[in-house]
């Protein structure tokens, strides 16, 4: 292989990369957003909000880590309405 046909073809996978990533970034993700109308509806919201919206754990392991106490935790986190 020569270096003009080497520069070609690095060329042609830099140009095919570049335009994939930038037509796949610009896509926008589709979420369904559901509106409020009233107050009643934010209200519940409030009461109950959806999953992205609550508190996140700071969960730290200082001891030996087992499945049993993962799922313990997973549990307890699930139960207080994180995550």
């Amino acid at each position: 292989m020569t270096k003009n046909s080497q520069f070609k073809n690095m060329l042609w996978v830099f140009i095919t990369l570049s335009f994939t990533l930038l037509t796949g970034c610009n896509r926008e993700q589709k979420k369904e957003v559901s509106k409020i109308n009233d107050f009643a509806s934010l209200e519940a919201k409030f009461q109950d909000p959806p999953s992205e919206y609550r508190s996140a754990p700071l969960w730290d392991w200082n001891d030996k880590i087992t499945e049993e106490g993962i799922d313990f935790h997973m549990k307890k986190f699930k139960e207080g309405g994180l995550g």
